[in-house]
């Protein structure tokens, strides 16, 4: 994908980024008019930095005024001192995030700390805080009412599923920031990653659903006997390159987590240091 107009005041500029298999870019997007909000910087490269200054110039009497950060994943958050230091612009970030940033070695400066419900001023546009844990315990999406656009970070991305990676990732959280969704009015989704979403109700629910039919899949494997998390991704990733098995094993984790505090599964450490997973069957 190249810089684009994607909406009326809503510009895509996928950034080359160090992330997670199958993507190679962060999508940073700028939003606004004459005071523009730069979301998801995404990578410190020059020649990125450079391109997306370019491409701010080239919006007549845009302004470059906030950098607001989903969350604080590397390929999110890289970017945001450079851009600050070019423009001026404010750096926000979720209340959390902002606390754990402040204890980093050149982490960016925060000016703006976030919270559920914030609302970000734009002209006349306006931008929703929704905070949307289960990626990362300080995610947030960005909500445009206007165009009933969400800008939803790595909630929900372009191509394939999200990866949720305890501790700070946690299923059940990301489960529920999924279903909050159905509180609000959304056309398209703008993901961090990955091409623009059209449909996005069918798209939420698809992840709902995925996330579901992995947890019943996880239960049906348990079935069989006690398993350890290598096993059972072996056993329900079938339809994933094995490449990419160890950061299923993440999601796996997650998942079992989540059962584990409902009272379904329990943990038994084993020999060898691995821990086995099993059932609780009810009396």
């Amino acid at each position: 994908m190249s810089n684009m107009v994607i909406y009326p005041s809503v510009h895509l500029l996928p950034v080359p980024s160090v992330t997670l298999p199958t993507f190679y870019t962060t999508n940073s997007y700028l939003v606004g008019k004459s005071e523009v909000t730069l979301i998801d910087p995404g990578s410190s490269k020059e020649e990125s930095i450079e391109t997306t200054l370019s491409y701010l110039k080239g919006l007549s009497g845009a302004r470059l005024t906030k950098i607001i950060i989903t969350h604080r994943h590397p390929d999110h958050i890289q970017g945001a001192s450079a851009m600050k230091d070019a423009t001026g612009a404010e750096i926000g970030i979720y209340e959390s995030d902002a606390r754990f940033l402040a204890n980093q070695p050149g982490a960016p400066p925060i000016d703006l700390t976030l919270k559920d419900g914030d609302i970000i001023d734009l002209d006349s546009l306006k931008l929703e805080v929704i905070h949307t844990p289960g990626h990362a315990s300080g995610h947030i999406c960005l909500y445009l009412p206007d165009e009933q656009i969400l800008f939803s970070g790595d909630l929900i991305v372009g191509i394939g599923t999200v990866i949720i990676s305890p501790p700070d990732g946690d299923m059940k959280a990301y489960l529920d920031s999924l279903k909050r969704l159905g509180d609000y009015d959304i056309k398209a989704i703008c993901p961090g990653h990955g091409p623009l979403i059209t449909d996005a109700p069918a798209k939420i629910q698809e992840y709902i659903d995925h996330r579901l039919m992995r947890e019943r899949r996880v239960i049906e494997s348990l079935e069989g006997g006690e398993k350890t998390v290598r096993e059972l991704v072996k056993e329900i990733y079938t339809d994933v390159d094995p490449q990419l098995h160890s950061l299923a094993e993440r999601s796996v984790t997650a998942h079992l987590i989540k059962l584990e505090t409902e009272g379904k599964v329990s943990r038994h450490p084993k020999k060898k240091g691995d821990e086995y997973f099993s059932l609780i069957l009810d009396s």
